[in-house]
């Protein structure tokens, strides 16, 4: 076994300890590979820290190098079976391989003791498969060492859910996103996770593409239920009416969540008030940190006055104008992170930018996409320095 091979071993014997991957970074560093043993570091940093931080924000728009680990793909091993590949993406976390794509649901059952033998993997994508999988899947003890599970599968996982459940190995898994959370069938699934032992562990839950079908039925699972360490609530293509953001709003895990997301759902100016109904000084003392309405309908911002714990807000691919923008410097002084790519913005908008005092945390702006002329460009980069993030390339605000 080479020095390189010891480390990583000794890294994914310990796979929670950041020492080994320390002791990692300064061998590659000494190997000449300055860059690399940089990135390394920099990922240990990262793990560390919470998306609202200004290192993380740093990294998400800054240097996308470290969040992503694109230059350093070359380096990912080679896995032992067809059907398994690293994640397109976000392979790395605290820079070693760590999130694992899995089409072939017979290959990875071969190949999972090898793979967590030989990689500190915490993150799967996982594909429809049969009960005897899932059964042979939740009695793995490799599971242990599972952190995040994301469904991807062309089926409601009702046999997977409920085989991880029941299972003793499973009590690690903090995440869980189902891409597709719309089809027939979900809110049983949903309902039986939320009364079963490993939904009192989880951090973050992401109900993607739901739809109108079955939306109204999944926000009155939600709604009562009481995750005690549920900080992240993603919802995408989420029936935002009234009546289903006054039951999220109300519910008892809506005031402890940091993170709330609303991708891709006709969230508007008129109904998101839905979700902060009361300014008073006892309701602003939320959680929330991070809101994310990518892909909405909001036209103005003047109902984000109330949650005064903002600090992250991401708006691509909005409707708010220039219109939208006015008045929003005087109530953005707390805020770190503001993503405003797509809003058809121009001068005007960046007039109105300009017109109250930058605030003092700001780490990121994103104007990408809009239609800002090269003079006014000149002028914000003049008043907001590096925070100004203005590029025609495409990257996602959330990897």
């Amino acid at each position: 076994m080479s020095d390189a091979d010891a480390l990583i071993a000794a890294a994914t014997a310990a796979p929670d300890d950041d020492l080994p991957r320390l002791v990692l970074a300064d061998w590659i560093e000494e190997q000449g590979d300055s860059a690399r043993a940089a990135f390394l570091r920099a990922q240990v940093q990262l793990g560390q820290a919470k998306p609202w931080e200004p290192f993380a924000i740093t990294c998400r728009h800054h240097r996308r190098d470290w969040l992503t680990g694109q230059p350093w793909r070359h380096t990912l091993p080679a896995l032992p079976a067809r059907g398994l590949e690293w994640h397109p993406i976000v392979p790395f976390h605290r820079g070693l391989p760590w999130s694992l794509l899995v089409r072939d649901l017979t290959a990875f059952l071969e190949h999972a003791s090898e793979i967590f033998d030989l990689f500190p993997i915490g993150q799967l994508h996982l594909p429809t498969g049969t009960l005897d999988q899932w059964r042979a899947f939740a009695r793995g003890h490799w599971l242990n060492r599972v952190r995040s599970i994301h469904f991807f599968g062309t089926a409601t996982p009702i046999e997977p859910v409920r085989e991880l459940c029941g299972s003793p190995w499973a009590a690690g898994i903090r995440e869980l996103v189902f891409e597709v959370a719309g089809r027939s069938g979900m809110p049983e699934v949903l309902r039986g996770l939320l009364n079963s032992p490993l939904a009192r562990n989880l951090n973050s839950l992401e109900l993607r593409a739901i739809g109108s079908a079955n939306g109204t039925e999944l926000v009155d699972v939600l709604a009562q239920a009481d995750l005690m360490n549920l900080t992240h609530l993603g919802l995408s293509v989420f029936p935002a009416t009234p009546r289903n953001l006054t039951a999220l709003a109300g519910s008892p895990l809506f005031p402890k969540l940091e993170q709330l997301a609303f991708r891709d759902s006709p969230i508007t100016g008129d109904n998101l008030p839905n979700l902060f109904p009361d300014p008073s000084p006892a309701r602003r003392d939320r959680e929330l940190v991070a809101l994310d309405l990518t892909g909405c309908a909001v036209r103005e911002l003047s109902a984000l006055r109330g949650p005064s714990s903002l600090r992250c807000v991401y708006l691509a691919r909005n409707p708010l104008g220039d219109a939208g923008v006015v008045g929003l410097s005087h109530f953005w002084h707390t805020w770190r992170e503001l993503d405003l790519r797509g809003n058809a913005i121009t001068d005007v908008g960046v007039d109105a930018l300009l017109a109250g005092e930058r605030p003092t945390e700001l780490v990121a702006l994103r104007l990408d996409d809009n239609l800002i002329s090269a003079p006014s460009v000149l002028r914000l980069r003049q008043r907001f320095g590096e925070t100004i993030v203005i590029t025609s390339e495409h990257t996602p605000t959330n990897p």
